[in-house]
């Protein structure tokens, strides 16, 4: 079999202007089997728009867009990334799980694409450390941290 050079449909962003958040999303949303799940809208823009508001703002510094180092090269988009990775990584999770991260997004925990177990375990300590004095919570915390390292043999 030969090789196939990548076409200009394969690689869409390809250009002097930067992708936007939502062209990039709409563009993986369009070309993906995975089914969208209720509540979150179908259109490809607000799908986007959807998925942004839950997920955290991009920093201007870090996750700064760049343009083509060589031309005809591919804008690096850092911000465009994470949101696709974390939408990737959530259409990928059962649609319970779906539901539980969206609730608990909405609550203010904060998901970054995480395994469901480990994001469980986030809420969970969220939701103790809510309750209880903060700094007691994290006083408690950083004593049973010392101890584990304290017996660890390093």
């Amino acid at each position: 079999m030969a090789y196939k050079s990548s076409s200009d449909e394969d690689r869409p962003f390809q250009s002097n202007k930067c992708p936007t958040p939502e062209e990039v999303i709409a563009h993986y949303l369009a070309n993906t089997k995975r089914r969208v799940p209720e509540g979150m809208p179908v259109d490809g823009f607000q799908a986007a728009r959807w998925w942004m508001a839950r997920q955290a703002p991009g920093d201007p510094f870090s996750e700064a867009a760049t343009p083509p180092v060589k031309k005809g090269g591919e804008w690096a988009t850092p911000y465009h990334d994470r949101l696709l990775y974390t939408l990737r990584r959530f259409l990928k999770l059962k649609r319970v799980h779906q539901i539980y991260v969206i609730e608990h997004i909405d609550k203010g925990v904060p998901w970054k694409g995480d395994d469901i177990d480990l994001y469980i375990t986030v809420v969970e300590e969220t939701a103790v450390m809510n309750k209880s004095d903060r700094e007691q919570y994290f006083e408690d915390g950083f004593k049973k941290m010392h101890k584990a390292l304290k017996g660890m043999q390093l």
